[in-house]
């Protein structure tokens, strides 16, 4: 798998549209690599927590959430950020709805998400992906450290958020991923020290793209 900067990806993918492969069923893929990577670690999975941002990463979740409940997991799925803004996003947030898993935001039941922590659950981080630069704002770096402060092991879609894709500097609170998921292409900080600590074992998958879609342009 070769290394692509952000920039690089959005490139590929854009290709891939073009090409025919629609952002939706880029989305179903990845969100189908992260659930089949989880279901073959059964039984030990069996409680699950999505913890969702407001972007496409989130709507990766969105599809892993719906097929773990189809495979018979619990399956919960927390907004960290508020409204989700994307449409591919949007869509799948209510097909995970409508298959009767459990919505909740962050902000308006901070307790109980805490304590449902405590009674164990694997937990994906479907929060920023590759489009997190900077630090974290005070209401993410509160449930970053409430994540990285429970037992529960995480899979970050992409990349642990809080960390930079391109750069790999990581903001302290990043999540501190037992796995991370990478679609497609690694990017500059899954190969980085500064980030490995953040990113535990690199888990590379395929998401439909066609190669000729990885010619880009320097």
């Amino acid at each position: 798998m070769k290394t692509v900067t952000v920039a690089q990806m959005k490139q590929i993918e854009h290709n891939a549209a073009q090409s025919g492969l629609s952002y939706t069923q880029m989305m179903e893929n990845a969100g189908t690599e992260a659930a089949g990577f989880l279901t073959a670690l059964q039984p030990s999975v069996h409680t699950i927590t999505i913890f969702a941002g407001k972007g496409n990463n989130a709507g990766d979740g969105f599809v892993a959430a719906r097929l773990l409940k189809a495979a018979g997991c619990n399956v919960t799925i927390v907004l960290s950020d508020g409204v989700v803004q994307t449409p591919d996003a949007r869509l799948n947030l209510e097909k995970a709805k409508a298959c009767g898993i459990l919505v909740l935001d962050f902000a308006e039941e901070t307790a109980c998400i805490a304590e449902h922590l405590k009674s164990g659950t694997f937990i994906i981080d479907a929060i920023y992906g590759t489009g997190f630069h900077g630090i974290l704002r005070p209401n993410m770096r509160l449930i970053t450290k409430l994540i990285n402060s429970s037992d529960c092991p995480v899979l970050s879609l992409d990349i642990p958020s809080g960390v930079n894709a391109d750069s790999g500097e990581a903001d302290p609170d990043a999540i501190r991923a037992a796995w991370t998921i990478v679609f497609d292409s690694l990017k500059p900080a899954h190969t980085l020290d500064s980030s490995a600590l953040f990113c535990g074992k690199i888990v590379p998958v395929d998401i439909g793209i066609p190669e000729k879609c990885h010619e880009i342009s320097e």
